[in-house]
């Protein structure tokens, strides 16, 4: 069996680090050292918009399900969530200390168990701990994300408010 190379599309000025098919597959998303992201048009091999805003090498570009946004992870410590209708930037997450180098977004079982979880956390919240604060009640569809860093944590984020809803740690090394 044979392949062979149908287009290459160039553009970017440093190395491309990932590459991710857009759900609807007439688009391709490319993320690269050189600090951007691109949206490629499958059928013509053209550059149709080009994402700016982190400020060190762009690890992974990721669509989610149906996507309506795009999340991006840096060398800058950041997560940007991306609204792919206006191209702009809808968050920039902040948390972590160190290279951010993966991302993932949730699956609707992922999001089930996590609603749970935080609507049992508001409950335990309305009997008196105010320390606990949750958006339970506002998940729904598939707006969680989890980012992974050099900083050894694990953070899932509610892509609908830019908030951190767990930050898990790992406190061993391997």
């Amino acid at each position: 069996m044979e392949f062979a190379c149908l287009k290459t599309l160039s553009g970017h000025d440093h190395n491309v680090s990932s590459v991710s098919f857009m759900p609807s597959g007439d688009h391709l998303l490319s993320a690269s050292r050189d600090k951007t992201i691109k949206m490629w048009e499958v059928s013509t091999g053209f550059c149709v918009e080009t994402f700016r805003g982190h400020t060190e090498w762009v690890r992974v570009v990721k669509p989610n399900h149906d996507g309506s946004m795009i999340a991006s992870c840096s060398n800058d410590n950041t997560v940007r969530v991306w609204t792919t209708s206006n191209k702009e930037c809808k968050f920039v997450l902040n948390d972590h200390e160190h290279v951010v180098q993966c991302i993932a977004w949730g699956v609707q079982r992922v999001h089930m168990e996590t609603n749970q979880i935080l609507l049992d956390d508001k409950q335990t919240a309305a009997n008196g701990d105010s320390s606990i604060k949750s958006e339970g009640s506002r998940m729904n569809g598939f707006h969680l994300l989890a980012s992974g860093s050099r900083d050894r944590t694990i953070r899932l984020w509610d892509t609908n408010t830019g908030v951190c809803l767990f930050n898990l740690v790992a406190n061993f090394i391997v």
